[in-house]
């Protein structure tokens, strides 16, 4: 009985391997080279989609260039049509001048003006290169001298008699 059972499972695993390789075969092999070609066209799609943008990306950079060297070359005397534009570009370097000034306040640090190191607000020499910091009065010392200066000039003049 055992080898009854085993000669007709293996008679039914012969005939299925026939028609797979066989029989169905060369679909088999039609559908896998369909695939290959298919996974290869979308490598290359992707691949060319990757040049496109960074070619994009490659322009945009040369606008920009562009964009900056005239503003660099005509800031004072550009075309009316670029006005609101370079309008806007001073307006924004003035607010990011004053976001960092926050930030070192914030900090408690100011920069080195012989090398540009961020140096604490109290230091009297910079820690890079050991220049001499320039004294930075408070921001409220500085607001009283400037209300007390108009007084003492009022009181300094000569009073003219009518």
């Amino acid at each position: 009985i055992v080898i009854c059972v085993f000669c007709g499972l293996s008679a039914v695993l012969i005939q299925r391997v026939f028609y797979l390789q066989i029989v169905k075969g060369q679909d088999y092999a039609d559908q896998y080279v369909l695939q290959i070609q298919k996974t290869k066209e979308v490598a290359d799609i992707a691949r060319l989609n990757s040049a496109i943008y960074d070619e994009e990306k490659r322009i945009d950079s040369n606008y920009l260039e562009i964009g900056k060297l005239y503003v660099a070359l005509h800031d004072a005397e550009h075309e009316a049509d670029f006005g609101r534009l370079v309008s806007a570009i001073h307006e924004s370097e003035n607010k990011i001048r004053d976001y960092k000034h926050q930030i070192k306040d914030i900090k408690g640090v100011s920069v080195c003006e012989k090398c540009g190191a961020e140096v604490a607000v109290n230091s009297a020499f910079c820690s890079a290169c050991g220049a001499p910091m320039p004294v930075v009065k408070p921001v409220s010392e500085t607001a009283e001298e400037a209300e007390e200066a108009p007084a003492q000039t009022a009181e300094d003049e000569p009073q003219q008699e009518p």
